[in-house]
């Protein structure tokens, strides 16, 4: 049933560390909404450079900007979190303090859920995402992850898919799932997403409503593998009730995770044995997916090795049949 004439309040939490440089075009995106009943809430994670001064005078200038400071880092799920206990109306939205809304996005997701039936908990947009160190552009989800307008699927395959910048949240939702989960070291996004999606229906609107920076120039270290390894264990022991409806997901998430294992810490026998968990699991996605991403990587061994006499298609055939031979025993015994 519509709700006419009805113009809640939207509370948009902004977590902000050390980026004084860009909140102004970020605060402008959300300015510039066609939709203004609005309160903005910046959350300064322990901000060491002019983000303090900067949101100050900002909160002079609109009185529908609030400032609050945290005491030191806490991370940028905790800052949300206390956005989401200091939140107000009936709908919270969040944006990263480095992107930026187009200007119809607010009014879009504030109209399709006030005309929705209470079921529906949020709203997510798809979002383009720039490199702003190469100038390229991609949008996602691209068709490939969607199915039928639910990204639920697509979101535990690919748990990088989520971003909170996109999504518009009723308020009371949280009484049931919460916040942001920080003990995970990595992927609190993903993870709070996947509890969104367990409980409640959302309506996805393809179009890229949102805009996100990225940078290249960040190192990937070994320290941050591990990191991203462990949160990737968590979140299958977390959520193994779900995993374990996705046989195929599962093995997904399991092959990843050997991946990970193999080319970020070069341990071999812990991947292995990943793999070979991730094979009993479910044998036909694991050939349709691994068997390529191996041969991809064996591609590129043999083009920078040109001394290697042996030939790409012999390679292929010996891996396929040692993989199955050496498995398929194992699983039969």
């Amino acid at each position: 049933m519509v709700k006419q004439h009805r113009k809640p309040l939207v509370s948009i939490i902004i977590p902000t560390f050390n980026r004084g440089d860009k909140l102004y075009h970020t605060i402008n995106s959300i300015l510039k909404q066609t939709y203004q009943n609005f309160l903005i809430l910046i959350i300064d994670d322990g901000s060491t450079d002019n983000t303090p001064k900067i949101c100050k005078e900002m909160t002079q200038n609109d009185k529908r900007i609030t400032y609050h400071q945290l005491t030191k880092n806490f991370g940028a799920n905790y800052a949300r979190n206390v956005g989401i206990l200091n939140s107000k109306g009936d709908y919270i939205a969040f944006l990263d303090s480095d992107d930026e809304w187009l200007p119809n996005k607010l009014q879009i997701q504030v109209e399709l859920i006030e005309s929705s039936t209470d079921n529906i908990g949020f709203i997510l947009t798809g979002f383009k995402e720039i490199n702003v160190s190469t100038k390229e552009q991609w949008i996602w989800p691209n068709n490939k992850f969607l199915r039928q307008n639910n990204i639920l699927d697509a979101l535990i395959h690919h748990i990088g898919l989520s971003r909170t910048s996109t999504v518009l949240i009723k308020k009371n939702v949280f009484e049931k799932i919460e916040g942001f989960d920080i003990n995970f070291p990595k992927y609190q996004e993903g993870e709070f997403f996947l509890r969104l999606m367990m409980h409640y229906k959302n309506i996805f609107i393809k179009d890229p409503l949102t805009i996100q920076y990225i940078n290249n120039k960040e190192a990937h270290v070994s320290r941050g593998a591990k990191k991203s390894i462990r949160a990737k264990v968590l979140l299958i022991i977390k959520h193994f009730e779900i995993f374990r409806m996705y046989q195929s997901i599962l093995c997904y998430r399991l092959l990843d995770i050997s991946k990970d294992l193999f080319f970020e810490l070069k341990s071999i026998r812990k991947s292995l044995k990943i793999m070979k968990l991730a094979f009993v699991i479910d044998k036909k996605f694991f050939f349709r997916v691994y068997i390529p991403l191996i041969v991809y990587v064996v591609k590129k061994i043999l083009v920078t090795k040109k001394e290697d006499s042996i030939s790409l298609e012999e390679f292929e055939h010996k891996l396929k049949i040692y993989l199955i031979k050496k498995y398929s025993r194992k699983i039969n015994t």
